[in-house]
């Protein structure tokens, strides 16, 4: 299932913002139970949607 949303216009991105993103970027990665690591051939299994949708397409 696809969901698609529109966000709405508000200007540029807020100093504020721009802090929030800067301290989420420092922050380390935690794995846990619903969250775990993965293994590298577990992340080549990965794919781009535009990649797959194309593909789908013909």
């Amino acid at each position: 299932m696809v969901i698609r949303t529109t966000l709405e216009e508000r200007g540029p991105i807020t100093q504020e913002e721009i802090e929030m993103l800067e301290r989420a970027r420092l922050m380390p990665i935690v794995f846990d139970e619903d969250s775990p690591a993965l293994t590298r051939e577990e992340l080549k299994q990965f794919r781009r949607v535009r990649d797959s949708q194309s593909e789908d397409r013909h």
